[in-house]
């Protein structure tokens, strides 16, 4: 076995988040490519529970088909980038909503703290309440 390191902790030589990985002729900071937070949620038939997540440190049902991720560690400003799915259910196909929503400004809220989303039928727009919701967070820890 050839190159192996084994660690409990990396650092920067000159600052804890300067770690350079380069993989042939491209080189990124590693911090810059880790997620910051996600979540797998579950706000079907009444069910408000998130079944796992990393940096999550509430979740709160805001109305049908609505919610709010709260940061443990906030964000270090709203310029992140997050994406997520759902599962469509049987015979309804559904996205993820946040941050900001054409058809429903009141899904439409974004801090470094917390993160509202949505999930929205691609039929008829209306709000629906699913499983398997997945939320992930990429960006700068404040």
């Amino acid at each position: 076995m050839t190159g192996v390191i084994k660690v409990n902790e990396l650092q920067g030589r000159s600052t804890v988040d300067n770690i350079t990985v380069t993989d042939g002729s491209a080189t990124m900071q590693l911090q810059q490519g880790l997620a910051k937070a996600w979540l797998m949620y579950d706000n079907y038939n009444g069910i408000n529970l998130a079944r796992a997540s990393l940096n999550i440190s509430s979740v709160t049902d805001d109305a049908t088909g609505v919610w709010t991720n709260s940061f443990t560690n906030n964000m270090n400003d709203t310029y992140y980038c997050n994406s997520g799915t759902s599962d469509g259910g049987a015979t309804t196909q559904s996205v993820v909503c946040s941050a900001y929503n054409a058809y429903n400004t009141s899904l439409n809220y974004r801090s470094s703290s917390s993160n509202r989303c949505g999930i929205r039928n691609i039929n008829d727009n209306a709000l629906l309440d699913r499983s398997f919701n997945t939320m992930s967070y990429l960006g700068d820890l404040a």
